[in-house]
């Protein structure tokens, strides 16, 4: 009976939550990753990675948040031009504030929009990311259809988000590493709308137009690799 009324709630929770994270949640957001070392480590690697690291075209991160990525990203390689899109105004404006501390108001630029309807034409980015928004985009599918349309050929998109579920001796050695608080406020930040398992991403993905994809492990991430 409980957990009916739990599940109930979540459903409930689930439809009337944006799918963006509005102020004052965003400067909440922009705090927690400013302490969270794990995730900034991660973001760091994700930016060196072989493939970012020589794309010289055009990026897109989806759901960029405070836009983290983009700034890791473009000083790793400054050859390349990175659009950060959040369909959240606020977390739009505290992009562009950490975007301009950083001096690169001229490389990275924002836009707001839906990964449901992306407000760009067809085959215009060179690599598509996303971390961490992946299971608050109330579309999925969509999403992907989406990014697929305006993804050019041969080219790859890279969707993280943690792994659901975590388990027990990672969790436990992560506390260890980064502190239980942290490590237990990231996840329960998905009350309503939960991480995804890996049979339901296997499904949203045959769904899609991606011919190929897989999931790889990246640590409490995983990484959905989308080709085009």
């Amino acid at each position: 009976m409980k957990q009916g009324i739990l599940n109930f709630f979540k459903k409930i929770l689930n439809y009337i939550e944006p799918e963006g994270i509005p102020f004052p949640g965003s400067i909440i957001y922009n705090k927690i990753m400013q302490n969270f070392d794990l995730y900034d480590l991660l973001l760091h690697k994700i930016a060196k990675s072989d493939l970012i690291s020589n794309i010289k075209g055009t990026i897109l991160d989806v759901g960029t948040g405070p836009a983290y990525l983009p700034i890791y990203i473009t000083q790793n390689n400054p050859a390349c031009k990175v659009i950060g899109l959040d369909v959240s105004s606020g977390m739009i404006r505290l992009a562009s504030q950490n975007i301009q501390k950083a001096n690169l108001l001229n490389a990275i630029y924002l836009k707001k929009g839906n990964v449901s309807k992306l407000p760009f034409p067809d085959q215009f980015f060179d690599f598509i990311i996303s971390t961490g928004s992946f299971h608050h985009w109330k579309l999925p599918i969509n999403a992907f259809n989406e990014i697929y349309r305006v993804l050019k050929y041969n080219s790859e998109a890279w969707i993280f988000d943690a792994i659901n579920p975590l388990p027990r001796e990672e969790f436990l050695e992560l506390c260890q590493r980064f502190g239980k608080l942290k490590i237990i406020l990231f996840y329960l930040h998905t009350f309503s709308e939960p991480f995804y398992e890996p049979q339901k991403i296997y499904r949203i993905i045959q769904k899609s137009k991606f011919e190929k994809g897989e999931l790889e492990l990246f640590s409490i991430l995983y990484r959905i690799n989308l080709s085009k």
